[in-house]
C-alpha cells in the first residue's frame, strides 16, 4: 500500500525576498514546523555575514582591511571569496564579484569589446588564500572591494539544504528551499518548476521539469532597472538578449546556478559555454514571448505551457 505524502511549508522575509522552506513527509505524525527555526536562523546569520549594509558584517570588515594584511575569515566567506574570484577569472569578468569602480583591473577594463584584449590580466589573482589547521585566512594583494550578492543567495540556499538534511529525520523524505528565484530540491519528490516569463505587463507561465536539484532565474528587466538592486554589472547585454527576457540556469548547487545567470546575461558565448562545461550546468534563455532562444549544456529538460 502506497503511503500518503504530506507537505509542510513555512515562509519568512529573508535575503531581500520571501524565503520558503517546504518539506515532504510520509510520517503519520504531524510535522512540527518549529523544527525549521534553526534553518531560518542560519539563513539570517549568513545574510548578515555577506551584507554590504551592516558595518559589522564580515564582508564589510574584510573590505576595510589594509593591503598585505592577513585576516581570519569564516569557512563560508573563505569558500565564497575563492569561488567568486575563480569564476571571475574563468569567465573573463562576465561574473563580476566587485563593487563598482573597485575591480583589480579597473572599471574601464570591463567594457564590452575590451574584455577580449585583457585576457592575460585575469591571470593575476587579487588575494592569497591560506588554510591552516581548519583556520581560514586571506591576504589582500589589491584594494578590490568585494560584492558577493551575485552568488551569496544561492550559496545560502545550498547550506540551508545541508542543514535541513542533517537536522530533519522525523519521516522527512524530501523538500525544497526557495529564495525568490533561487531554489534547491533535496530527497524525493518532483523537480517541477513554475516559471513566469515575459514582461511585467504580460506574464507567460511555463512549467519546467529539471534534471538538476538547483535552479536560479533572472529577469533581465529586473536585473537592469530595479533601483534596489545591490549588484552592478558594467557589461552590456549580449545580442539577442532583451530587457524582457529571462535566464534560467539548472545546476547541482544553487550557487552555481545563481552565478550562472550573470554569466549568461553578460558573458560572451565562449565564456558561457566554458562555464556550463566546467560547472556542469544547463542554461536556458527565453525571450519576451516565452520562447526558448538559446540553450547551453542542454540535456533532459522538459518545458511546457
Amino acid at each position: 500500500m502506497m503511503k500518503s505524502k504530506k507537505e509542510f511549508n513555512r515562509v519568512r522575509p529573508l535575503l531581500g525576498t520571501f524565503f520558503k522552506i517546504s518539506v515532504f513527509t510520509e510520517s503519520k505524525e504531524e510535522f512540527n514546523l518549529e523544527d525549521l527555526n534553526c534553518v531560518f536562523e542560519y539563513a539570517k546569520k549568513m545574510e548578515e555575514v555577506f551584507s554590504l549594509f551592516s558595518k559589522k558584517s564580515e564582508l564589510v570588515l574584510f573590505n576595510e582591511v589594509d593591503l598585505n594584511q592577513r585576516i581570519s575569515v569564516s569557512a563560508e566567506v573563505y569558500f565564497l571569496l575563492e569561488k567568486a574570484l575563480s569564476l571571475w577569472q574563468k569567465t573573463k569578468g562576465a561574473f563580476f564579484p566587485f563593487q563598482k569602480n573597485s575591480s583589480p583591473l579597473g572599471f574601464d577594463s570591463f567594457q564590452r569589446g575590451e574584455v577580449r584584449t585583457q585576457k592575460s590580466s585575469f591571470c593575476r589573482h587579487p588575494f592569497k588564500f591560506e588554510k591552516i589547521n581548519n583556520n581560514y585566512f586571506v591576504i589582500k594583494k589589491t584594494p578590490a572591494l568585494m560584492d558577493l550578492n551575485g552568488i551569496a543567495k544561492g550559496y545560502i540556499v545550498d547550506q540551508c539544504v545541508v542543514l535541513l538534511q542533517k537536522c530533519l529525520t522525523n519521516g522527512i523524505i524530501g523538500g525544497c528551499v526557495n529564495a525568490g528565484g533561487d531554489l534547491k530540491f533535496f530527497g524525493q519528490g518532483s523537480r517541477q518548476i513554475n516559471l513566469k516569463l515575459g514582461s511585467r505587463y504580460q506574464i507567460i507561465n511555463r512549467t519546467l521539469i529539471s534534471p538538476r536539484d538547483a535552479v536560479a532565474t533572472s529577469s533581465l528587466s529586473v536585473s537592469l532597472t530595479e533601483p534596489l538592486s545591490q549588484t552592478i554589472y558594467p557589461l552590456q547585454l549580449r545580442s539577442p538578449l532583451t530587457s524582457n527576457g529571462t535566464v534560467v540556469v539548472l545546476a547541482d548547487q544553487c550557487y552555481q546556478a545563481d552565478a550562472g545567470t550573470k554569466v549568461v546575461l553578460f558573458g560572451e558565448r565562449p565564456e558561457i559555454e566554458q562555464y556550463c562545461g566546467d560547472e556542469c550546468v544547463i542554461a536556458l534563455v527565453f525571450d519576451e514571448r516565452g520562447e526558448l532562444i538559446e540553450s547551453y549544456g542542454h540535456a533532459g529538460v522538459k518545458c511546457a505551457v
